[in-house]
């Protein structure tokens, strides 16, 4: 878990969106000016990004202070599909009919 991502890029795309709503409430039925996006990112910016924001990204992803258990358990689950065997055989059909089998572990193909 990247811990700046986590509580920084949410909240800061948060908080320039409500800078961009701002700007279009003064020009209705325009867009953002390509020239006030940066200005716009720069307020946003300066709301979000404090020392505080960085500090609790790493103790709500229990970097720091180090945290083992900060995930549960149920958060780790679908990774476990990919902890499987792989399967050796593939029988493939044509017409609900068995026409061949290929064995992936040693290359081999057999016609039936």
């Amino acid at each position: 878990m990247r811990p700046l991502e986590f509580v920084l890029m949410a909240p800061l795309s948060q908080y320039y969106t409500r800078e961009a709503d701002k700007c279009l409430l003064q020009r209705p039925g325009r867009s953002v000016p390509e020239k006030q996006v940066a200005e716009l990112y720069g307020k946003a910016f300066k709301t979000d990004a404090l020392m505080q924001t960085g500090v609790d990204g790493f103790r709500k992803t229990g970097i720091y202070p180090f945290d083992p258990n900060i995930f549960p358990d149920y958060l780790f689950q679908p990774s476990g599909t990919t902890e499987r065997p792989a399967q050796a055989q593939i029988e493939i059909q044509e017409n609900n009919k068995s026409c061949c089998k290929v064995d992936l572990m040693n290359n081999q193909y057999q016609h039936l």
